[in-house]
């Protein structure tokens, strides 16, 4: 008898189920794409670069820009790619964060295919080797800092067979574990002899309820939309379970923490031994990316990404801004990532001051690099952003391969 009401409630469920899941299907087939919720985008772990987004992703992105998002089938938001380098081409890897991942905008607009059309009409490589192509590979993951970007230069980047891999560098919050405190990433360190060392691997992410879940959350719809729901409650109720285990001492520290690294990156409290530690962290792990990957035959170089606070707005605004935050130099990450690339020999992109010489240098006309709809000038970059970009990465490569050509 109780087997029977069982397997009565479970058939009941099941079919309730199927019924809601074909209801969901059907209505993300009938609203129009500005009204569709985010869904079907996830992440899994990895062993060694501690996350990125599954493979074979079919979803749409909606809570900045817009997207419908499919991954390959290595788990990039980028085109399919073959690892074999098709013959007379010159490929280029762009590895790094969000910016990079772009899932605020479609592929066809993305910083991968805009730099990859700019140099096919704009570089003219065949005068000095005839038939040659461009392809532009993006390997970008939310949440990214440097640590992760040069373990999938020399993990992943490298089995593709670039000629090119740029590095997208914003700054060193997310390479701190006393920072981020997340232990399903990679950390490295400086230790006693000076060398860069890995101090931290990503913890496994796994466990039979967790793996039941993120199968059914994989193929259903209606999990995708309800989990998109309860995040914002999940995050809230995750940040506060966090704080009552943290002492009021610990919270403090965390709070200087927090603001030596907002400050560092634009050369504040440079004398701390915290700023200090943290920028050789970072110029270390982008040192030796420039060196591993040299010996694979691919040529570094580091794209600084611009910030909107100060490429976006006029240069009053931003002149107010930086006096208000006390910050002398608004360059001041491009300017030492130029110093340090002279002394190793690593070209740098710094595109955020090609950013605001554009936008500062025409009266009345403002260039919104980053944003969507009511959060213009703030966020991701926008179809501006990207185009912009793509064609300054463009020119450093064009410029590059006539250098080398001669």
């Amino acid at each position: 008898m109780i087997i029977k009401r069982f397997t009565l409630l479970l058939l009941g469920f099941l079919v309730a189920f199927f019924f809601l899941e074909s209801a969901v299907r059907l209505a993300l087939v009938i609203i129009p794409d500005s009204k569709l919720p985010t869904y079907g985008i996830y992440q899994k772990s990895d062993p060694i670069l501690g996350h990125r987004l599954l493979p074979n992703l079919k979803g749409v992105w909606n809570r900045e820009g817009f997207s419908r998002v499919e991954t390959n089938s290595r788990g990039w938001n980028d085109y399919e790619r073959d690892f074999q380098k098709p013959e007379n081409t010159v490929r280029v890897a762009i590895i790094g964060d969000s910016f990079v991942e772009a899932l605020q905008i479609d592929k066809s607009k993305n910083l991968g295919t805009k730099t990859e059309n700019w140099l096919g009409s704009n570089c003219p490589y065949e005068d000095v080797e005839p038939g040659k192509l461009y392809d532009v590979l993006l390997f970008g993951v939310s949440g990214w800092g440097t640590a992760q970007i040069y373990l999938a230069a020399v993990n992943e980047a490298v089995l593709f067979d670039p000629d090119y891999v740029i590095i997208a560098f914003s700054g060193f919050r997310n390479d701190i574990y006393s920072v981020v405190g997340d232990p399903y990433k990679p950390y490295f360190e400086i230790n006693d002899d000076n060398k860069i060392v890995l101090s931290r691997k990503p913890s496994a992410d796994h466990g039979l309820i967790k793996s039941i879940y993120r199968w059914g959350r994989s193929w259903s719809r209606a999990m995708q939309i309800s989990r998109e729901l309860l995040v914002p409650f999940v995050e809230a109720r995750k940040a506060k379970r966090v704080e009552s285990l943290v002492s009021q001492e610990k919270q403090e520290n965390k709070k200087g923490i927090d603001q030596l690294v907002e400050e560092g990156v634009w050369g504040l409290n440079g004398e701390t031994e915290f700023v200090k530690n943290a920028w050789l962290l970072v110029e270390g792990l982008l040192l030796e990316t420039k060196v591993e990957l040299q010996s694979f035959g691919a040529k570094t170089m580091i794209l600084v990404v611009p910030s909107s606070q100060v490429v976006d707005y006029e240069v009053e605004i931003v002149n107010k801004w930086a006096d208000e935050e006390s910050i002398t130099n608004v360059f001041y990450r491009e300017e030492r990532l130029e110093v340090f690339g002279q002394k190793n020999d690593i070209p740098i992109i710094p595109v955020g001051k090609h950013m605001a010489s554009h936008n500062w240098s025409e009266k009345g006309v403002i260039t919104r690099f980053h944003g969507f709809d009511n959060d213009i000038g703030a966020g991701h970059w926008n179809e501006n952003g990207h185009a912009f970009i793509g064609a300054t990465i463009g020119k450093k490569i064009c410029e590059d391969l006539y250098k080398k050509n001669g």
